[in-house]
């Protein structure tokens, strides 16, 4: 087998990997939601996530991943994240309908391309106007955490990378 093609191998393994989880997590998720524990859907996508990342992590030292794949594959787990907290701040994990309030104080809903707005501008700390009500608080601080060690890891893999190509 040449080289290339055990690469794109292991690149549709890695990639099944990621959409397998994907799947588990929106089956998982909705699953909490029909039961009302909505507290567990933030464990379930914490696990999963972290079990991704922990996963390349042991790959990147191993140095079984090439550096370009690693990186691909740690932007692609930093959007997943976003769009597992999406299904979370999505309407129909909101029970009332009242889970978020925008700039002017009403409290509303989210639908899902919103909640991937808001998700994405909470796990980049950037801020949207809309405050999240409840328990989607902890959704919250859960998820500007991640982006947190997201960042502080991807900086760190970035440097290890630029040295590895230096020595």
């Amino acid at each position: 087998m040449s080289l290339s093609a055990k690469y794109i191998k292991e690149l549709f393994f890695r990639f099944f990997i990621m959409l397998t989880v994907v799947v588990l997590a929106f089956l998982i998720h909705r699953f909490f939601l029909s039961s009302s524990t909505i507290i567990w859907s933030i464990v379930i996508v914490l696990l999963l996530t972290l079990g991704l990342l922990i996963y390349y992590i042991s790959i990147f030292h191993k140095r079984t991943i090439h550096d370009i794949e690693f990186i691909i594959s740690f932007i692609i787990i930093f959007f997943l994240t976003i769009t597992f907290f999406a299904m979370i701040y999505d309407s129909s994990a909101c029970v009332d309908g009242n889970c978020f309030l925008n700039a002017e104080g009403q409290r509303m809903s989210l639908s899902f391309s919103d909640a991937f707005y808001f998700s994405t501008t909470v796990i980049t700390t950037l801020g949207s106007g809309i405050e999240p009500l409840g328990v989607f608080r902890f959704f919250v601080i859960s998820e500007v955490l991640l982006g947190l060690i997201y960042v502080g890891l991807m900086i760190y893999f970035l440097t290890r990378v630029i040295e590895k190509r230096n020595q």
